[in-house]
């Protein structure tokens, strides 16, 4: 009672209030005594287990990515993969799962026995003490300890699984990057060897036709409109088939890589090569040609990077990606070490793990250099060749050991001031200006062994070779290394090597002083290299070799069997020709499932069996289900269009017999699939099927969800049963109940973040533009499906365009796709789609209303000033002309024009990233477009006198809203005289 009177002049109360505060204090010093955790961190860290809950924000969130974690019941931590572990600690961060990890209760038990014995000599003891000290103990341990082991568990695997993570992108990207340059056989007989010519194909409008020599510098290009379909029946028309096969005749390329766009690739890759096989057979080619496809992700970096418009300044978008897609052919290393060359995002944009965007960038940015220095390393890099082309083999020397971009950079730029090359390693010790730039006698030690010295450059003094100087009489003497100057071998062990060729000779190079003679030393070197000599190499036995010269040199081994190799074969490319999954295939080629995955922009993934999957199968007796490929494709809901039904006529047993029932549906996705709807899958009923039945008919739009994916043929299989589409769309409702009076389409909130993106109705995006600039934009859902944004974007007062997004290998279905498609252009996020989409748009919209010939009014109002204008007065064969903003089609411009006296006519245009699209065809400038149709109106004008209306073009296929009919010329008019100003 005194304790208790002396305590509650420190805030206790009560007698029990005084024993609660002492057990809390007793398990605090428990909870933190070093043996006792430990020896309970050993036990927890291998047994924990995690269970997880969703909380109020977790269930109302629109993310998905967390909602399988939520199903985790006392699951062991170390069954969880890398990704699980990654996107757990981050649902945990966000508040949107409540996570626990503990031990199993009989290991919590265990625990708790031996913790209670050594603490208070037992459970069993029953004085008030002994039940004060278990109270301790158990507080100790819920409250202290295993929340800590909690915290430090989770951060822990979460270190660990990042690290794999990074090291996992660390290890695709040296994947890449270890694929050696393309080669080819012409026959059978031949050895492999590089080609002399790539050409590269990237179809748009125009399609571009490239071709660059072995030094990666283009050497001819050609502009054509290639009409392309999706019957892979359909062939070439004559004059573009004419046209290609004249250009192929005169490039003569050795192997010919078309990127990848849409499902049309698959009928042009077939068109071309019919055509190449048909050149083949009447000799135009010297041997086969194959036809690759390609990836133009990496094309698409290079043609919007600041390098590829300093590079290329003339060529359109389309051109310098083909010069991309050919380059990486030709040498993968280089062309990827390009993206290096600007932003870090252009690097961190290659998708090589799915949640790499959930990993530091910083961190990202590390190990992916970490793989260039890697493998540049191992191969090696022509200083010469970079000096002289730096645009585009300059790249890879930054990642040279000792050097760096800035090191690098200033080398090639002293070599070019100076000599413009080097004959051998040295001299970059003796020139001042390098020494200056910094490279001092370390940096040049850790580089020396990687820096190829060879001939392939315009410098070059055809008089000298490889590892030769010019002495005072302008005579070639041997210098340096001589010819192990275009081997692998280091300054170093240039002494070694030389003793090697002598030896293996059996020479005395050394004169009547003992001493030895440099230049016959370098002679013999440069002998041995001979392909003819390499059997005075084999003769050696390096284990001795290396034991007689181990007194005067050390222990030796290991380099002279690396001298003895780099004197057979100088910097042998170390890359691989075969693919490590599948050794009969080179890795330039593709399976059947990744063509699959490239013309359709999908990815497929191993997907491994549930655990209740795992139980059921072990529950019936069945071996546990092994991991089975699965497309993404499947358990999603696309929307499809029929383009053919089968009927058969109606059965005895259907109640109602139709004169005539479907069977199945071919229909067409929207990127160009076929899918297949069965009977079977037309509904969840007979009531439904025959609902469906009924009403379906060619050009029929549905909704249905992918249940299979037919790799080999390009085929999908779908089901419109209801069960289906919610089990891929949780949210989807059929129509019926999507209907009823005074129904409004519901905006489904994204899970995106950008600066650019608001989750807002069309009408609230028009109200936040009102007030900006022409040219102001935002990205927003799209009312159209889940895997659609839109772009609205202001063009000009009360003007706004929309634009459609599709998203496609979306992580969720409200999140951002990894594959975003505006007009048939790709792009890996919204950053690259607004540099490459957005701000040429607005910018060449801006030129147009910026021209002279620009009228900022209605097209009526322009209408109206035309032929005002016109009556004012002039010479009546004059056709006035004005530009404006497109009747139709928000957004789109319009050619105005007046070729008589009171009939206004219309040509519609549109504004792409490249130039002007008008008739199919693009231009670089307005001027262009308009000098193009001054000359096409003129005779089109004098070519439909006499007919019914033309068409008036929009710049794409008929149908398109642009499209409407344009009134006929006056009468009278001949189509002569001249424009007006």
């Amino acid at each position: 009672e005194a304790f208790v009177e002396q305590a509650s002049a420190r805030g206790y109360r009560t007698a029990s209030a005084v024993l609660e505060g002492t057990c809390e204090m007793a398990a605090r010093v428990l909870a933190a005594a070093p043996r006792l955790r430990n020896w309970i961190r050993i036990r927890f860290a291998p047994n924990a287990l995690v269970s997880t809950a969703l909380t109020r924000k977790g269930g109302e969130s629109s993310e998905s990515y967390h909602r399988p974690l939520a199903q985790f019941q006392q699951r062991g931590q170390a069954a969880m993969s890398d990704e699980e572990m990654v996107l757990l600690v981050r649902a945990a961060d966000e508040g949107l799962l409540d996570v626990s990890v503990r031990l199993s209760r009989d290991e919590e038990d265990y625990v708790y026995r031996v913790v209670a014995g050594y603490f208070c000599g037992g459970p069993e003891a029953s004085s008030a003490w002994a039940e004060l000290r278990l109270k301790v103990v158990d507080l100790a341990l819920n409250k202290y300890v295993y929340p800590t082991l909690q915290k430090e568990m989770l951060a822990v695997r979460a270190r660990i699984a990042k690290e794999a993570l990074l090291q996992s992108c660390q290890d695709k990207l040296e994947a890449l990057l270890q694929v050696g340059p393309y080669t080819f056989q012409a026959d059978a007989d031949s050895k492999a060897q590089r080609p002399r010519t790539i050409m590269a194909i990237v179809h748009d409008e125009p399609s571009e036709v490239v071709v660059i020599d072995a030094d990666g510098e283009v050497v001819d290009y050609l502009s054509m409109h290639l009409r392309v379909g999706a019957n892979m029946k359909q062939t070439m028309q004559p004059a573009e088939q004419e046209k290609l096969r004249a250009f192929v005749d005169k490039t003569q390329p050795d192997i010919v890589v078309l990127g990848v766009r849409d499902m049309r690739c698959r009928v042009l890759k077939k068109q071309l090569e019919d055509l190449l096989t048909a050149s083949r057979a009447q000799n135009q080619l010297p041997h086969a040609v194959d036809v690759l496809f390609a990836d133009q992700s990496v094309g698409q970096r290079f043609a919007m990077s600041e390098r590829g418009e300093q590079e290329l300044p003339k060529y359109p978008t389309a051109r310098r990606i083909a010069v991309s897609l050919a380059r990486r052919l030709q040498d993968p290393l280089r062309e990827l070490a390009g993206l290096c060359a600007g932003p870090a995002a252009d690097l961190l944009g290659l998708p090589l793990h799915p949640l790499q965007d959930m990993l530091d960038p910083g961190e990202r940015l590390r190990v992916l250099h970490r793989a260039f220095i890697d493998v540049v390393n191992q191969v090696g890099v022509d200083v010469n060749l970079a000096a002289d082309k730096p645009h585009i083999h300059g790249h890879t020397l930054q990642f040279v050991a000792g050097l760096g971009p800035r090191k690098a950079a200033e080398l090639l730029q002293v070599l070019r001031q100076s000599a413009g090359c080097m004959y051998y390693r040295e001299e970059l010790l003796r020139d001042p200006m390098v020494r200056a730039a910094g490279l001092r006698n370390v940096v040049w030690t850790n580089c020396a062994g990687f820096l190829r010295v060879t001939s392939n450059t315009g410098f070059w003094d055809p008089r000298r070779q490889v590892g030769t100087a010019l002495n005072d009489d302008d005579r070639v003497i041997l210098a340096g290394g001589g010819a192990a100057e275009a081997t692998r071998i280091h300054p170093e062990s240039y002494t070694l090597a030389r003793k090697i060729a002598i030896d293996a000779f059996d020479v005395d190079c050394r004169d009547e002083n003992g001493v030895e003679d440099a230049q016959q030393a370098l002679e013999m070197l440069q002998k041995v290299m001979l392909p003819k000599n390499h059997g005075q190499l084999d003769e050696l036995d390096i284990e001795a070799y290396a034991d007689l010269i181990k007194p005067e040199l050390g222990l030796k081994q290991l380099t002279l069997t690396d001298i003895v190799a780099e004197l057979k074969a100088p910097f042998a490319d170390p890359r691989r020709t075969r693919r490590s999954d599948l050794e009969n295939m080179k890795p330039w080629e593709m399976t059947k499932r990744e063509e699959f995955n490239l013309l359709t922009m999908t990815t497929d993934r191993l997907v491994r069996p549930s655990e209740e999957q795992i139980r059921e199968a072990l529950e019936m007796g069945s071996p546990e289900p092994q991991p089975v490929p699965q497309s993404t494709l499947i358990k999603t809901v696309v929307t499809v269009t029929v383009t053919y039904v089968h009927r058969r006529p109606p059965r005895e047993h259907d109640r109602n017999p139709a004169p005539e029932m479907p069977t199945k549906a071919i229909c067409r996705l929207e990127n160009g699939l076929t899918g297949t709807l069965e009977w079977d899958n037309f509904g969840d009923d007979i009531d439904a099927q025959r609902a469906l039945g009924f009403t379906i008919e060619v050009k029929k739009v549905l909704s249905c969800a992918i249940i299979d994916v037919k790799h080999e043929t390009f085929e999908v299989v779908l089901s419109h049963k209801a069960r289906d589409l919610r089990d891929a769309d949780p949210g989807w409702q059929p129509p019926a109940a999507r209907r009823g009076a005074g129904h409004t389409t519901q905006l489904q909130p994204r899970a995106i973040i950008h600066p650019n993106f608001g989750n807002v109705t069309r009408t609230k995006a028009l109200e936040m533009l009102d007030g900006d600039e022409p040219g102001s934009f935002v990205i927003r859902p799209s009312t159209t499906g889940l895997n659609k944004l839109t772009i609205t974007r202001k063009v000009a007062a009360g003007i706004y365009a929309d634009t459609l997004i599709e998203m496609q290998d979306q992580a969720n279905p409200v999140g951002l796709g990894r594959v975003l498609i505006v007009e048939r252009m790709r792009f890996e996020d919204l950053d690259e789609l607004v540099v490459g989409y957005v701000d040429p748009v607005v910018a060449l919209e801006q030129k147009v209303q910026g021209h002279d010939k620009f009228f900022a009014g209605t097209p009526e109002a322009a209408r109206a000033k035309l032929v005002e204008d016109k009556a004012r007065g002039g010479d009546p064969a004059r056709m006035l002309y004005l530009l404006s903003f497109n009747s139709a089609m928000p957004g789109a411009f319009s050619i105005y024009f007046l070729p008589g006296s009171t009939k206004v006519e219309e040509d519609g245009f549109k504004v792409v990233p490249d130039g002007y699209r008008f008739k199919s065809i693009n231009f670089r400038s307005m001027n262009d477009l308009l000098n193009w149709w001054k000359k096409d109106t003129a005779a089109r004008i004098r070519r439909d006198l006499g007919r019914g209306p033309p068409q008036q073009h929009m710049g794409g296929p008929q149908g398109h809203p642009g499209h409407h009919q344009r009134p006929p010329p006056a009468r009278g008019y001949a189509g002569s005289g001249s424009w007006g100003p």
